[in-house]
C-alpha cells in the first residue's frame, strides 16, 4: 500500500502525556477499535495523500517559505468530543481552539498545497487531536460517554510544523520527514 503524507502540528511531549493519562482513565468506558499511539498525536493542517519524491521536494520548499515568515503562537487544547453518529461515533478527539493565528497558518498551507495540485478540503477546518477510532461497543455510547472524565484545557507554543509520512503497518505510524521551524 502507498504511503500517505500530511502536514501537521506535533504536540510537545508533556501534552502528549497529559492526553495519554486522560485516555487511560477513559478507556474502561469507551469501546473503540483503535486507540492512537501517544507519539502519533498531532493536529492535521493539510492531508496530501500519496506523493512522489518530486512532489515531496516541491511541497517541502513551499512549506519552508511559509514557515520562514511565520512567528510562534500559543494554541489551546482541551475538552473531548467525537465525530460521527451519536450511537456509533467514528472518531474520539481532544479539541483545539481555532485561533486567528492557527486559522491563518492553516489557510496559507492549504492554499499553497492546492496551488501545487493537491485536492482542496471541502469541509470546514476543525482542529483536533484524534485519540481513538471506530466505536465497537455493544452498549449505548451516550450512556458510556457520560462516565468519561473531563480533560481540562492546556496551552502550548507552536513554533514549527512537520511533514509526516504514514506507515500503516507499524506503531507509531507517523514518521517526521521534515520539520518547518518558524523564522519570524
Amino acid at each position: 500500500m502507498d504511503s500517505h503524507y500530511f502536514l501537521a502540528l506535533p504536540l510537545p511531549v508533556e501534552e502528549k502525556r497529559r492526553i495519554t493519562r486522560w485516555k487511560e482513565e477513559a478507556k474502561p468506558y469507551l469501546s473503540f477499535k483503535k486507540w492512537v499511539h501517544e507519539k502519533d498525536y498531532h493536529i492535521t493542517l493539510f492531508f496530501l495523500g500519496s506523493m512522489n519524491s518530486h512532489q515531496v521536494k516541491k511541497i517541502s520548499e513551499a512549506m519552508s517559505n511559509i514557515a520562514a515568515i511565520a512567528s510562534p503562537f500559543i494554541i489551546s487544547g482541551g475538552g473531548v468530543g467525537y465525530f460521527g453518529r451519536a450511537d456509533t461515533p467514528k472518531v474520539c478527539w481532544v479539541g483545539s481552539r481555532l485561533t486567528p493565528r492557527l486559522a491563518e497558518i492553516q489557510a496559507q498551507i492549504s492554499a499553497k498545497c492546492v496551488e501545487h495540485g493537491f485536492n482542496e478540503e471541502k469541509r470546514q477546518y476543525r482542529p483536533h487531536i484524534t485519540i481513538a477510532r471506530k466505536w465497537t461497543g455493544d452498549n449505548s455510547f451516550q450512556k458510556q460517554w457520560e462516565n468519561v472524565p473531563e480533560l481540562y484545557d492546556f496551552d502550548w507554543e507552536i513554533d514549527h510544523f512537520v511533514l509526516y509520512k504514514t506507515h500503516l503497518n507499524q506503531e507509531p505510524k507517523y514518521e517526521v520527514l521534515e520539520r518547518f521551524s518558524f523564522g519570524g
